[in-house]
């Protein structure tokens, strides 16, 4: 009897841990992916361009890391205070628009940056005051 017991808890236990995994695979995931468009960027591209080129940049993941590295070496550790970043990606000039955040009722600005998927060329990098 208690072998049946402990084999229903392990069941029910993992049954749970499973269905955990799952819900927050599905709805869990904050970091989604937005869109933008490029051409509405384009002062900024003639603002604030750049040399830096980061290598191929094929996941939203990615070009939040790369954009932090690159604003680190700019700005300063004090960017990370601008989590978290949001990302959007332009499907027509394949390019990725990284930019921080600021909390509610705070003043401030935040770092942008233009990255290009395909070789990671940096289009644009600036910060908002």
């Amino acid at each position: 009897m208690k072998k049946k017991s402990l084999f229903s808890i392990a069941i029910a236990l993992i049954a749970v841990l499973v269905g955990g995994g799952v819900y927050m695979a599905v709805f869990g995931n904050t970091k989604t992916v937005g869109t933008f468009s490029l051409t509405d960027y384009s002062d900024f591209i003639e603002r604030f361009p750049s040399e830096i080129v980061l290598g191929s940049i094929d996941s939203a993941q990615l070009a939040r890391e790369k954009a932090e590295t690159v604003w680190i070496d700019i700005y300063g550790e004090s960017v990370k205070d601008r989590k978290p970043y949001h990302v959007d990606f332009d499907d027509e000039s394949q390019v990725w628009l990284v930019q921080g955040s600021l909390p509610k009722h705070r003043d401030g600005g935040v770092p942008h940056i233009l990255i290009q998927r395909s070789d990671g060329k940096v289009l644009a990098v600036w910060h908002t005051k």
